[in-house]
């Protein structure tokens, strides 16, 4: 009888810490994918300072032959 009390409560324990390693293991999950949603934030931050950085070029760009070209007639 001390064995089966012995083996359900050697059980209960391991159900507590893999109930305890699971709760870690998400909350490590959400932690990258927190992480990872910052990331693309920041990457898609970066694209678009880029794309209005080469709009405003272009721009310039057109400005600047208009002005060298000479006007005709």
């Amino acid at each position: 009888m001390d064995e089966v009390k012995d083996g359900i409560s050697i059980l209960g324990d391991n159900i507590n810490k893999t109930a305890e390693i699971t709760q870690e293991r998400k909350k490590e999950r959400e932690k990258v994918t927190e992480a990872q949603l910052e990331i693309s934030r920041n990457q898609l931050k970066v694209t678009e300072a880029q794309l209005m950085t080469a709009k405003e070029q272009k721009e310039a760009n057109g400005r600047a032959k208009s002005v060298m070209e000479p006007k005709q007639h």
